[in-house]
């Protein structure tokens, strides 16, 4: 599996809010500008939003992805979320 390697990989912080008030962030973990691990933080509608502490959460989960090569399920107000690695039909814009 692969080691999170700060000096060749970035990370790119997305906060989006969505159409039902529910919001979330999400991590890609970048390789020579490929996608190659996205980790999610959900807010549930009874929580408020924190961009630092959403960037926290999603960029653990990105790299415990990263170098577990597991996608990991996390249940959030009863739904079931994923972080993992990225396919190739996932784009950035679509997180």
């Amino acid at each position: 599996m692969k080691r999170f390697d700060p000096d060749k990989m970035r990370l790119r912080f997305q906060h989006v809010q969505l159409d039902n008030g529910r919001r979330y962030t999400s991590c890609v973990i970048m390789e020579d500008g490929e996608p190659i691990a996205v980790g999610y933080a959900i807010c549930s509608k009874k929580e408020s939003f924190n961009k630092e502490r959403g960037r926290t959460i999603s960029q653990g989960r990105a790299i415990k992805s990263l170098e577990t090569g597991k996608e990991i399920a996390t249940r959030a107000g009863g739904t079931t979320y994923f972080s993992g690695k990225i396919k190739e039909e996932q784009h950035e814009d679509n997180l």
